[in-house]
């Protein structure tokens, strides 16, 4: 599990905003029509049209992967099912996954230098 962030100025904010992402998926709510909306983004992810070429380059992912279409199948179902509930329940994971602290950032080295508190470590990547 990961999050990520692009070009992203406000580094000690978002982490902040990671920490809390449990929280606020434990409380998660969303009516009949949302919820649809929001399993329609997420299964137009999964399933979109493919050329021939984006065809042969996910055949090739996915065979490299080991993904059967009995995988894909299953999630998409589980997406076409899930309910508030179930998301809510991710709560508790976020919160252990982000308890472990485990921060890797990439980006502007001033920025990341102005707030090398929140790191153990600093490296040059580009050298």
């Amino acid at each position: 599990m990961f999050f990520t962030s692009y070009r992203d100025p406000n580094l000690k904010d978002t982490l902040k905003v990671y920490d809390e992402a449990g929280e606020f998926i434990k409380n998660f709510d969303a009516g009949e029509r949302e919820m649809r909306k929001y399993i329609i983004g997420a299964i137009s992810d999964l399933d979109y049209p493919l050329n021939p070429s984006m065809q042969g380059e996910a055949a090739a992912e996915n065979y490299i992967k080991g993904t059967k279409y009995e995988d894909r199948q299953k999630e998409r179902e589980d997406v076409l099912n899930t309910d508030v509930k179930q998301i809510r329940e991710y709560g508790n994971l976020i919160e252990d996954a982000m308890k472990k602290n485990c921060i890797c950032v990439l980006g502007n080295e001033d920025k990341i230098k102005q707030e090398k508190d929140l790191f153990n470590q600093l490296a040059n990547v580009f050298d």
